[in-house]
């Protein structure tokens, strides 16, 4: 979150300047830039704060997914993921930004796949083997939903 203090009597249009939110748009695989005014309007749109922090919620329930997964309790993972979705479904029916579809069908596509971690699909599969790309998987997305990476 930005805060930027302005001191008084320094209200002109135009005194502060602009801020360029960057991110990148997961579902579309594009960057994705927005030139906000910080001086004509004095708080953020309530959809870019909410989507903003559910994000950063959706990558935090990640990580500790992923760290349920290597302590191998899956059961906790499972609950954690189905609760998240749950979640999000409500903020969508609150405030319904495309973001938060988007992260229902990856949390759900996460929880299908954390189920089947160290199972063998093949007799040429280890245990070890099965499990890395998962575990990728999930450490991208959520690295990718709390700002930190890019594709």
């Amino acid at each position: 979150m930005l805060e930027i203090q302005v001191p008084e009597g320094s209200t002109a249009p135009g005194w502060i300047g602009t801020a360029t939110v960057q991110y990148v748009d997961t579902g579309a695989r594009e960057n994705r830039s927005h030139e906000i005014a910080l001086s004509d309007a004095a708080t953020l749109a309530e959809e870019t704060v909410t989507v903003h922090a559910v994000g950063l919620r959706t990558s935090e329930i990640t990580f500790h997914a992923l760290d349920d997964l290597y302590e191998n309790d899956r059961d906790a993972a499972g609950q954690r993921l189905t609760q998240h979705i749950e979640v999000l479904k409500q903020v969508h029916r609150t405030l319904p930004a495309p973001e938060f579809v988007d992260d229902q069908v990856t949390i759900e596509k996460l929880l299908a796949l954390a189920g089947t971690l160290g199972t063998t699909a093949a007799f040429s599969d280890s245990a070890v083997h099965a499990t890395a790309p998962g575990i990728r998987g999930m450490n991208h997305f959520a690295r990718v939903r709390s700002g930190f990476a890019a594709f």
